[in-house]
């Protein structure tokens, strides 16, 4: 039931963090523009005039651990490492800052390793934008958490798959259990001593084979470490590679738990299942930019040779209705979908195993 509502309201409400943006960043030109992004959503429209308001740019995709089931971490990014800087972040915002509630500053490296990255946080501060990061926090840094807090960041998931560092390091590969937890509580410790409200902690653990056992341990430590949330999440397989080598991995990692393989994508035999019975919502309300300018319609997506256009060389609106979205947008629309569709341009949207196509 509560899958279903959440399914059916916009990204900026589905969940809590979203939510904040909503009511902390709106405004009448950011609303109206939602209003519009959700009324072609729904009305099945391939080339639109809303824009996208929950941004995801990856300010590096470089990182300090190697993680078996990251792209990044894994080798197989196929993607030139390298750090974004502040000022092509500042002409990168420049273009989309107008309609953005919310700027999720992480994707496949570990964004507290970029030098600039308390700059772009502040810049989004000032603009009415919410920053929302994703880190291992596995990092040696005297004022980190002084420089989370002071920035304004907003809301802070911490990658954290266990609770005791032996089981933790299986898959957080090169990571320390301990500096997380010491990264942790001085952030929390500091939070009081600032009287700060943000950001916000929320403890991510991906559940797998190895570190399910230890659920109800983490749940115990996340009260005894005050974070304020704690979510346990499904792991998944986005890594490229032949069907035997994902049947492989899904033995050693997917957890045994049903509860927790609800949502793995364990379909290895050719055929299209699907995550979620509804359309994409992605390729209208967001939008993923990578360190080289390269532009995906989410976060999942990682292959240059996958990219629908790029910021850098191109402006955004034609980027946003070019041949590669509004082929994808087509395909969750029964009057454009399959082989008598108007536009039949691939992409990678078409072997995606998330959003249920129509046709």
């Amino acid at each position: 039931m509560i899958d279903t509502l959440k399914s059916k309201l916009p990204q900026i409400a589905r969940y809590p963090r979203h939510l904040r943006s909503l009511l902390e960043h709106s405004n009448s030109r950011k609303f109206k523009n939602l209003m519009r992004v959700e009324w072609e959503r729904r009305m099945g429209k391939t080339e639109v005039k809303g824009y996208p308001y929950v941004i995801y740019v990856d300010p590096c995709n470089v990182c300090n651990l190697r993680c078996p089931l990251c792209p990044g971490g894994s080798k197989k990014l196929e993607r030139e490492q390298k750090m974004m800087t502040f000022g092509t972040y500042q002409s990168i915002m420049n273009k989309i800052k107008d309609y953005a509630y919310e700027v999720n500053l992480y994707n496949w490296g570990e964004p507290f390793l970029n030098p600039d990255i308390f700059r772009m946080i502040e810049y989004n501060h000032r603009n009415n934008i919410g920053t929302n990061i994703s880190s291992n926090l596995s990092l040696s840094k005297p004022e980190l958490a002084e420089n989370i807090i002071k920035s304004g960041l907003e809301y802070l998931s911490i990658s954290l798959d266990g609770a005791s560092p032996e089981v933790y390091s299986k898959y957080r590969v090169k990571g320390s259990f301990d500096q997380v937890l010491e990264n942790v509580q001085t952030l929390v410790k500091r939070k009081q001593e600032l009287n700060s409200k943000t950001p916000f902690i929320e403890w991510q653990y991906i559940v797998m084979k190895h570190n399910e056992h230890q659920i109800a341990e983490a749940k115990r430590l996340a009260k005894e470490i005050k974070v304020d949330l704690i979510r346990f999440i499904p792991v998944r397989l986005i890594v490229n590679g032949a069907e035997t080598d994902k049947k492989k991995m899904a033995e050693e990692w997917f957890p045994v738990n049903p509860a927790y393989r609800k949502h793995c994508f364990e379909n290895f035999n050719g055929k299209m299942d699907y995550l979620h019975n509804e359309s994409c919502f992605h390729l209208y309300r967001s939008l993923a930019i990578n360190p080289d300018g390269g532009v995906h319609p989410c976060n999942i997506i990682y292959h240059p040779g996958d990219d629908f256009g790029n910021i850098f060389y191109q402006d955004f609106e034609e980027i946003w209705n070019n041949e590669s979205y509004q082929s994808a947008r087509a395909l969750f629309v029964k009057k454009n979908a399959g082989p008598n569709g108007v536009i039949q341009t691939q992409t990678a949207c078409h072997n995606c195993q998330i959003f249920r196509k129509q046709g």
